[in-house]
């Protein structure tokens, strides 16, 4: 594993803390009657659904500082897309078949309770290409409309980056505050630019971290970002976009054991409701006491985390260094 430099290891650090956040919110919250409402270890899950948010603001630095690196032009967006597709497809489409699995096997067991499980076709191919908001279609996965987010993020980006590092102030400005005011004239949720705000925060950050942003532009288009970020949780959306952005800027953290949950968070992320979802509720058939509940919880969480590292290891891990290789 190319573990992370120093200079960007506090993504690595985010990306985990992201992806352990919406599996704690699923656990805790995703079935309304597991635990009570007032239940202690509940309410810490409530908010952590915001993870997703936190991971757009990733994409939003990490993407473009990535571009920057490698000396992007235009002319490479499709080295550049093709390098996407091969890193994040791999372990996506792994994902389907997983839960195509375990939906099946579900209902043979003689504790399900429900409809018998059957894939549409046109659901199944719309998943390919992530167009099922499009159509309608609902996702197999609920964690999947994100990930049709991040892809429409990585088209835009490929080609608006010239103009996001630009040498002359004006440009960068007018297509920061252009993007803004996009965000607010398409504010269909199926689409990327009703998110952008939250991207642009990360964009921001990257401008001034790679110095082609001085810190007053940086301040100044950085506050606009985070307030406009109040539209999807009014206080509380705008004081986690202010100190993710903070730490993306000043915090300095080296690489340890920690950051495995870093590593896998992507799989993590994929896989932890089509597999918790199923202990969860399958221990509702046999555990009653709200104590062992919030026990189950946790057995749960190190169950899909234990999945997740071998999800990594046999199927993002290589798809992952076959994608460094691939250049633009």
């Amino acid at each position: 594993m190319q573990q992370p430099t120093n200079d960007i290891a506090i993504i690595h650090f985010l990306r985990g803390i992201a992806s352990l956040s919406v599996c704690w919110f699923h656990f805790t919250n995703g079935r309304p009657d597991f635990l009570p409402i007032d239940n202690t270890v509940k309410m810490t899950g409530a908010y952590g659904w915001l993870g997703v948010e936190i991971f757009f603001i990733i994409s939003g630095f990490i993407i473009p500082y990535t571009l920057y690196c490698n000396n992007y032009h235009i002319s490479r967006f499709k080295g550049f897309m093709i390098k996407r597709i091969v890193r994040i497809e791999p372990a996506y489409l792994a994902s389907i078949i997983l839960v195509i699995i375990l939906g099946y096997l579900s209902t043979l067991s003689p504790y399900y309770k429900g409809e018998a499980f059957n894939v549409d076709l046109k659901s199944l191919v719309l998943h390919l290409f992530y167009l099922n908001a499009f159509f309608s279609e609902p996702w197999l996965n609920v964690v999947f409309w994100t990930l049709a987010i991040e892809f429409q993020y990585y088209l835009f980006i490929a080609i608006v980056f010239p103009l996001l590092v630009h040498n002359r102030l004006l440009y960068r400005v007018i297509t920061t505050l252009a993007l803004l005011g996009l965000s607010k004239l398409i504010p269909q949720t199926y689409l990327f630019f009703h998110y952008l705000p939250l991207f642009l925060v990360g964009i921001v950050c990257f401008q001034f971290r790679c110095g082609l942003a001085g810190r007053n532009e940086s301040f100044s288009l950085g506050l606009i970002c985070i307030a406009t970020c109040q539209v999807f949780a009014p206080y509380i959306m705008p004081i986690l976009a202010l100190v993710v952005a903070l730490m993306i800027l000043y915090v300095k953290i080296s690489y340890n054991r920690f950051f495995w949950l870093g590593t896998v968070s992507y799989s993590l992320y994929l896989i932890h409701v089509p597999i918790g979802g199923r202990v969860i509720n399958l221990s509702t058939n046999f555990v009653e006491a709200e104590w062992a509940r919030v026990l189950i919880c946790f057995i749960t969480l190190a169950i899909c985390v234990f999945a997740a590292s071998l999800f990594y290891l046999l199927i993002e891990k290589p798809t992952q260094q076959l994608s460094r290789k691939i250049a633009y």
